[in-house]
């Protein structure tokens, strides 16, 4: 009988404890600041919310792109070096 009393006890502190600490409305954080909520006009129509493309300062739009093309060329290579595309 007292095996099954100290299991209950067990099993109570265990459900107050999880609930102890799934149960608080803390907001989450990520890098020390409070996570941002979502705007209600955003929940309704999220293509409103997008935001604006990025803007480059003059000649970097093309390095970017030129860079990308160079990355991708090299990933081919190495897919095509280890028998995925042949």
């Amino acid at each position: 009988m007292k095996f099954f009393s100290t299991v209950a006890r067990f099993v109570l502190v265990g459900t107050l404890v999880s609930l102890a600490a799934c149960g608080s409305k803390q907001t989450p954080t990520y890098g020390g600041s409070a996570a941002p909520k979502a705007d209600n006009r955003c929940l309704l129509s999220p293509s409103s919310c997008r935001k604006a493309p990025p803007r480059y300062e003059r000649g970097e739009r093309a390095y970017a792109e030129q860079a990308a093309a160079d990355l991708n060329r090299q990933q081919a290579a190495r897919l095509k070096a280890a028998g995925w595309f042949r």
